[in-house]
């Protein structure tokens, strides 16, 4: 196969590498910023501001707004996106070295999103400290949690993940109550951020 481009032939694999090789990694590696970056400043904030709202759901509190609470003031949103930086990018770097270290280290930081709307003083590494913290010894009570909800990602997946869309809120519920429960043993029920 031979290719003419701009007066020039290009013929056979190698060729065509040559040619189309920097373009291609050229369009990967753009791509691949681009998603990190929706990821950064726009998946995380509304991910963290739907756990939230799940967690003040537990409590009678809930306000639709309150997932979007965080695009309002601009010191919000940048604490927001510097916690889920950090969160992700220690999490990514956990799992080059395998994949369990990057799965045991994503269980530390479970309820890094409760406590970046809870602990409004702390900053992004005091969070992911506190929240590595408050982990501390139930990572497999959490892994057990979310085993349990296999089958009804099956039954998810079976429906052409249709049904995965009703049982996610029903997986974030229970996300939040755990850590209503763990907060409240490790604060002893108390707090002066707590309404």
């Amino acid at each position: 196969m031979t290719i003419t481009l701009f007066g020039k032939t290009y013929s056979g694999l190698s060729s065509l590498m040559t040619l189309f090789g920097p373009l291609v990694l050229m369009y990967t590696l753009l791509s691949a910023a681009v998603a990190a970056l929706i990821r950064l400043i726009v998946l995380n904030p509304l991910s963290f501001g739907l756990m939230n709202y799940m967690k003040k759901a537990s409590t009678d509190e809930e306000n639709a707004n309150d997932v979007f609470r965080c695009f309002n003031q601009w010191e919000d949103l940048k604490r927001v996106v510097l916690t889920g930086f950090w969160r992700d990018l220690i999490v990514f770097l956990y799992s080059l070295l395998f994949v369990i270290p990057g799965i045991v280290k994503s269980y530390s930081y479970r309820f890094v999103p409760y406590l970046t709307e809870d602990e409004p003083d702390l900053d992004p590494q005091q969070i992911l400290a506190l929240s590595q913290e408050m982990t501390q010894g139930i990572k497999l009570d959490l892994f057990v949690l979310d085993l349990s909800f296999f089958l009804w990602y099956l039954l998810g997946a079976v429906t052409f993940n249709i049904g995965t869309y009703f049982i996610r809120p029903y997986i974030n519920q229970t996300d939040a109550e755990c850590y209503l429960e763990v907060r409240n043993q490790y604060y002893g029920g108390t707090h002066e951020n707590w309404d």
